[in-house]
């Protein structure tokens, strides 16, 4: 069994990875779609965004899942989020939830948690 400490800074990692994936999605997304007109992409962009897409997905989905367990959800809570991330109205709307979820236990525990979630300097004064 996880110590608390090691529990938050599992926590507090996951969360960052989370934040940070999101971020690149979201910079792929404008470039998708804003830099390269749908009737000028070529099938090859097409075919390697695809492919960037599915690879940043299951990086999603392994963060969540290895958040949620974390955290104390049930395997079949955590299944049930992961298979709904791929709807994508409904993973946006899971993952603002468990990073909110998150970010209340982190201060919960007196870290400090701020835009890109918990300062890795925090994280290294837990875990010694």
């Amino acid at each position: 069994m996880e110590t608390e400490q090691a529990t938050l800074v599992t926590i507090a990692k996951n969360q960052r990875w989370l934040i940070a994936i999101g971020v690149i999605l979201l910079k792929a997304m404008c470039f998708a779609g804003i830099l390269i007109p749908a009737r000028e992409k070529p099938h090859s962009a097409e075919l390697i965004l695809g492919i960037i897409d599915v690879v940043l997905s299951l990086v999603v989905v392994r963060a969540v899942a290895v958040l949620m367990r974390s955290m104390g959800h049930s395997k079949t809570v955590t299944i049930v989020c992961c298979i709904l991330l791929l709807v994508p109205l409904m993973g946006i709307v899971i993952l603002v939830w468990l990073n909110g979820r998150a970010t209340r236990r982190l201060r919960a525990a007196s870290l400090k948690v701020g835009l890109k979630g918990v300062d890795p300097n925090d994280l290294d004064t837990r875990e010694g």
